[in-house]
């Protein structure tokens, strides 16, 4: 009797999390909003390649926010690479000869 009863309950919460699982898939494409678009642009950068993507009804604002971002990663090279002598680690690294080691 009782193990009727455990599997009673096990088929009960089998259903439930089925029912939930149905309820979240067909939410989603239900909803779905066939007006956003997928913004995708890829640049070389940093001696590798950056490919950034953006979901949005307005693809003008979309490709701003992918410049924009592009930009920022492109002051960064310009502060970090070791392949430009006018950059901020360059002259960092050329510097840290002329500055005495100390003890700590």
């Amino acid at each position: 009797m009782k193990a009727k009863r455990n599997m009673r309950c096990a088929g009960q919460v089998y259903a439930q999390v089925l029912l939930v699982i149905a309820v979240l898939i067909t939410g989603t494409t239900v909803n779905a909003d066939s007006s956003i678009q997928k913004i995708s642009r890829s640049e070389e950068m940093m001696d590798t390649y950056f490919t950034i993507t953006v979901y949005s009804d307005k693809p003008e604002t979309a490709e701003t926010a992918i410049t924009e971002a592009f930009n920022k990663i492109k002051k960064i090279e310009s502060e970090l690479s070791i392949y430009s002598e006018d950059s901020e680690l360059a002259r960092l690294n050329r510097k840290k000869h002329s500055i005495p080691p100390r003890r700590i």
